[in-house]
C-alpha cells in the first residue's frame, strides 16, 4: 500500500466547513472533506494553517481521497485554494525514537506521547522524526493530522494483525521544515518497515527507510532477509538513510555487557546494508566509544539498538550524531544527525547577541550601567586623542568588557536542572570510558539522566500552556503571531 499526500484537491475530493470553539484557540474554521464509506488511507490528508499552543489548529484546510460529494456545479469539488510553496531547509535534522506505544490521552482524547512528539519537532528543529512501536490505526492516524496538520504531518504504516497494540512504525514531518512537494510514505514490510520520500532542496530528493525489526534473533534474521528481497523487486528507490529499532548490534561494543548478536541476523543485517550502500554514521564518527539508547530496567543491562545509517555522500554531508533524551515516557533515547545540502546557498552561524534572560536580569542590568558610567567617565577625562587612546578604542573595550561579562552571567543563568544534566552526561561519559564499566552504576546514571530530562521537558511544556492561557485569545503579540499565516522557511 503507497500512501500519498496531495498539496490539491482531486475530483475525488470534497469540502465542508465547521465551526469550532475551544477555550485555549478561540473560533476558528476547519475545512474538513466529506467522509464517504470507504476506508481511508493512512496519512493522505493536507493542512495549510497557523498553530495553537500545542500545534493545534485554525482554518484549517484539509483534504481526504473520498468519494465525491458536494456542490454539483463543480463535480462534488471546490476550487483549490493556492497556498504558499514551502521550501525545505539546506541544513535538515533526522531522528530515530522508539515511542513504545501510542500512550495514555490526555486532552481531547488525543495522546500525551504526540502532544511532545509535535513538541520536539517544534523545539529541537527536527525535520523528520522516525517513529517505532507506535501502537498507530488509520483512525488515530487521521485524528493527529486533524489536530497538529498545519505543523506536523503523520505518516503510518500500522500493524495489520493488532493495530492498536502491537508494533507499527511511522514519520512525524514538520511541516515548519519540510517542503511538502512530493511528500509521500510508502509500506515495505506492514507495521515493520516503511519508505519516506521527501523533496530536500532544488531537485534532490531523499528517501528514508524506517525499520522496526523483530526482537527474537531468528525472526530478526528472517525480517532482514525479506526486507532485502521486497526492496529489490518492488519499486521503491533505494533508500539513503535507514533509521530504526534495529533490535540488533553489529558490535559488541554495543551491548553491556558486553557481547555479540546472532551471527545469522548479523549476516543478514550487514548484506542488507551492503546492497543498499548505507554505515551506521554514530559508529564511523565514534569508533572506539560507547553509548546506549536502550536500558531495559529489569536487569540493567544496555545497548545501541537504535540506530541511523547514511550513504557515503550524505555521511560527508553530516555532523552533530548526537543521543538524547527525547522527554517522553520511553525505555529508548532518540538518535539524531544533521544534514547538510552544500549545494543550497551558504548561510553563516550569524552573530551573537544578548540571550533575552541577561537582558531581563536585574544582576546584569547593574553590572551594564557600571561600565556604561565607566566609559562616561573616560571619555570625559579624555583631554587628547591618541591612536592607543581615543573614543573609538575605548567604546570598544567598553562592548567587550560588556560582552565577557554577558557571558558570564549567562552561565550563572543557566537552570540548576541544566547543569544537573550536564554533570551526569560527564559522568556517564566517564563511566563508559573505562575498559569494563559496572552495568548497574551505568543504568543507575541512566535512569536518573531520564528522569531529569523529562522534568525539564515538562517545566518546558509547563510554561508554555501557563503562557498560552495568559496571553490566549487577547490582543497580545504572541495571540497575533500564533495566528499568523505561516511564512515558507
Amino acid at each position: 500500500m503507497v500512501v500519498l499526500w496531495s498539496e490539491n484537491a482531486t475530483a475525488n475530493n470534497t469540502t465542508e466547513t465547521y465551526t469550532h470553539t475551544d477555550r485555549t484557540l478561540g473560533n476558528w474554521n476547519t475545512r474538513l472533506s466529506g467522509a464517504g464509506d470507504g476506508e481511508r488511507d493512512g496519512a493522505a490528508s493536507t493542512v495549510r494553517d497557523s498553530p495553537g499552543a500545542d500545534g493545534r489548529t485554525g482554518n484549517a484546510s484539509l483534504t481526504h481521497n473520498q468519494p465525491a460529494r458536494g456542490n454539483p456545479a463543480t463535480g462534488g469539488q471546490e476550487a483549490p485554494r493556492q497556498g504558499r510553496k514551502r521550501k525545505s531547509r539546506g541544513r535538515v535534522l533526522i531522528a530515530t525514537l522508539n515511542m513504545r506505544g501510542f500512550g495514555t490521552s490526555g486532552p481531547a482524547a488525543m495522546s500525551e506521547k504526540w502532544m511532545r512528539v509535535n513538541q520536539i519537532l517544534r523545539d529541537k528543529r527536527v525535520a523528520v522524526l522516525g517513529l517505532q512501536e507506535t501502537h498507530l490505526t488509520i483512525d488515530r492516524i487521521h485524528e493527529l493530522n486533524d489536530l497538529f496538520g498545519a505543523t506536523m504531518r503523520v505518516f503510518g504504516s500500522p500493524d495489520p494483525e493488532n493495530p492498536q497494540g502491537a508494533r507499527g512504525v511511522a514519520f512525524a514531518v514538520n511541516t515548519r521544515i519540510v517542503d511538502l512537494t512530493d511528500l509521500n510514505m510508502a509500506e515495505i514490510i506492514p507495521g515493520r518497515a516503511a519508505a519516506l520520500n521527501f523533496r530536500w532542496t532544488g531537485d534532490r530528493k531523499v528517501c528514508l527507510l524506517n525499520v522496526y525489526a523483530p526482537n527474537s534473533p531468528g525472526e530478526n534474521g528472517v525480517f532482514w532477509s525479506e526486507l532485502e528481497q521486497r526492496l529489490r523487486g518492488g519499486r521503491t528507490r533505494k533508500p539513503e538513510i535507514v533509521l530504526g529499532d534495529f533490535n540488533l548490534v553489529e558490535d559488541a561494543l554495543d551491548r553491556l555487557p558486553t557481547h555479540g548478536d546472532q551471527s545469522g541476523a548479523v549476516e543478514a543485517l550487514g548484506k542488507l546494508m551492503a546492497y543498499i550502500g548505507v554505515s551506521d554514521g554514530w559508529r564511523v564518527n565514534n569508533p572506539r566509544e560507547r553509548m546506549f539508547t536502550y536500558l531495559q530496567t529489569a536487569t540493567g543491562s544496555q545497548s545501541r539498538i537504535d540506530r541511523i545509517y547514511v550513504t557515503d555522500e550524505l555521511m560527508r554531508m553530516s555532523e552533530e550524531w548526537l543521543v538524547t533524551g527525547p522527554g517522553i515516557v520511553t525505555d529508548h533515547r532518540m538518535v539524531q544527525v544533521s544534514l547538510a545540502n552544500y549545494k543550497a546557498p551558504k548561510v553563516g552561524k550569524g552573530r551573537w547577541a544578548l540571550p533575552r534572560a541577561v537582558l531581563m536580569d536585574g544582576t546584569f542590568a547593574g553590572t551594564m550601567k557600571r561600565l556604561g558610567m565607566e566609559l562616561q567617565t573616560e571619555l570625559n577625562e579624555l583631554t587628547e586623542r591618541t591612536s592607543q587612546r581615543n573614543p573609538q578604542i575605548l567604546y570598544g573595550n567598553f562592548k567587550e568588557k560588556l560582552r565577557n561579562a554577558a557571558r558570564a552571567r549567562a552561565k550563572a543563568l543557566i537552570p540548576k536542572i541544566d547543569r544537573r544534566i550536564e554533570a551526569l552526561e560527564e559522568d556517564m561519559r566517564s563511566l563508559l570510558g573505562r575498559p569494563e564499566p559496572d552495568e548497574h552504576d551505568v543504568a543507575i546514571l541512566q535512569e536518573e539522566l531520564v528522569r531529569l530530562e523529562t522534568k525539564r521537558f515538562d517545566r518546558k511544556r509547563g510554561r508554555m500552556a501557563t503562557k498560552d492561557w495568559l496571553q490566549g485569545e487577547s490582543m497580545s503579540r504572541y495571540w497575533t503571531k500564533l495566528n499568523a499565516p505561516q511564512l515558507p522557511s
